[in-house]
């Protein structure tokens, strides 16, 4: 049994891909997968189903969700277990735990190898995780899981400038910082992957355009960091370009 998070919520098994039947069925196994081979109390699972919507039936109705869930997903995979439930999950059977498992592999090591593993961790998103459960559960952990994405984001774009890829990456960071403007590793790379290229002037607008952002939203200057390569490009002491990766 395959367990997909990182996207609609889905469930891939010997006859093939299938979801869940509705957004509370969807939602408790979810819940569940977000917490495997632990218990799951039942409140907790009523509210990231229901929020604050429950009805006066509600234990029954989780009852009936969990009733179908081991219908679809075999008896034995969902366990009850005082006070809650319990969904047995083997190794790398969630995306979620792939993702990790990439993301640890490119953290071991550096350069092309590490850039392959993040970039294999980076694929297995397919759009918003979460897909398809209640708003009180896609609140509660959608944040989390998309902070974990950009942080995997920023570390893929600091691997291929460490391979020397400044010049084939200048455009995909150009799209994250405009989707993620306040995110100054982004933008960091981005300023050293254009300096890079010879495009300095280009690398302190960035800066200029990170600076006017936060002052105006934010009321803060950025971060040490940005403010520090800055510095260094102004003075001709950024990151020298170092050679690119040699071809396989």
């Amino acid at each position: 049994m395959r367990y997909r998070l990182l996207g609609p919520v889905s469930v891939l098994g010997e006859t093939g891909a299938f979801r869940p039947g509705g957004q509370k069925q969807t939602s408790v196994l979810a819940a569940l997968l977000l917490n495997p081979n632990r218990v799951v109390t039942e409140d907790r699972l009523i509210d990231l189903t229901w929020g604050e919507n429950a009805p006066p039936s509600v234990r029954g109705r989780l009852q009936v969700h969990i009733s179908e869930l081991r219908k679809l997903l075999g008896r034995d995979v969902i366990v009850r277990r005082a006070p809650g439930y319990v969904i047995e999950v083997g190794p790398g059977e969630r995306d979620l735990d792939v993702f990790d498992d990439e993301v640890a592999q490119a953290r071991a090591t550096i350069g092309p190898e590490a850039v392959a593993h993040l970039r294999a961790a980076l694929a297995l998103w397919e759009g918003t995780p979460l897909g398809g459960v209640s708003e009180a559960l896609a609140e509660h952990e959608g944040p989390a899981l998309a902070e974990r994405r950009l942080v995997v984001l920023e570390e893929l774009y600091e691997q291929e400038l460490a391979s020397g890829r400044h010049a084939e990456v200048v455009g995909e960071l150009r799209q994250l910082v405009e989707e993620h403007p306040f995110r100054e590793r982004l933008r960091a790379a981005l300023m050293l992957a254009l300096h890079r290229c010879g495009r300095t002037p280009e690398a302190l607008e960035t800066y200029t355009r990170a600076h006017d952002l936060l002052v105006d939203e934010l009321g803060i200057e950025p971060g040490q960091a940005l403010q520090d390569l800055r510095l260094r490009i102004l003075r001709g002491e950024g990151d020298p370009a170092p050679a690119p990766a040699a071809a396989p």
